[in-house]
């Protein structure tokens, strides 16, 4: 028979499963954009090359941010961090010894994967280190590595199933397969640039703007 869910966790498990929700949707927003697919990067960088770009710069720091933060230590002087450490250190106390353990070998494996990401959030992400700034050749910052990124996430999504299914019957939440409206999310996007490229090949110039005209978007 399953124990109840600890009540003094609850609100911190609550807080973790957002942060690791919008996680999951950051990560899967840059997987569709940037990885994989040429055919796709050719159709961003012929639309808008410096936004894209710079999307694809701001999504992976925030990546590296969210995962740094989840795998912080359960305290940093004398403020209290919403980690997953912190959660891990809430149940020592109270004697879980069986979901101790998984949770401890989730967060060896997270960490396996943190020192890059740890490195460009303390040197250039949350942080303006000036040798890596004037002297970044210096600094060496490691690359971020797609496979370590999939392999924080994976076990980041562990460690609180593990927790949810030690005290409910319920199945694991699928972190890593965001449902959304088709036309709200990356898909729509990519088909709106796709016939975007499908007006420029088909209608001359001069009268697509007679076409922007008849739109109510014609004075953006």
């Amino acid at each position: 028979m399953k124990q109840d869910f600890p009540q003094h966790i609850r609100p911190l498990y609550d807080l973790l499963n957002r942060e690791v929700i919008e996680l999951n949707m950051h990560w899967d927003i840059f997987k569709q954009l940037y990885t994989g697919r040429s055919l796709l990067i050719d159709l961003l960088n012929e639309s808008a090359p410096v936004f894209f770009g710079k999307l694809q710069t701001i999504l992976l720091d925030d990546i590296i941010l969210a995962i740094s933060r989840l795998s912080d230590p359960a305290k940093s002087g004398n403020n209290e961090n919403l980690s997953l450490k912190k959660m891990k250190e809430g149940l020592d106390a109270k004697g879980y010894d069986d979901l101790k353990e998984k949770l401890a070998r989730r967060i060896i494996e997270i960490d396996s994967k943190c020192e890059s990401f740890r490195r460009h959030r303390n040197k250039r992400v949350a942080h303006r280190d000036l040798t890596a700034k004037v002297r970044p050749l210096e600094e060496n910052l490691p690359d971020i590595k797609v496979g370590d990124i999939e392999a924080a996430i994976l076990n980041i999504n562990g460690f609180l199933n593990d927790v949810e299914a030690n005290y409910n019957d319920l199945s694991s939440c699928v972190y890593d397969h965001v449902i959304t409206p088709y036309l709200g999310f990356v898909d729509g996007l990519i088909h709106k640039l796709k016939m975007a490229a499908a007006l420029d090949f088909l209608v001359d110039p001069h009268d697509q703007w007679e076409i922007i005209e008849k739109t109510k978007f014609k004075d953006l």
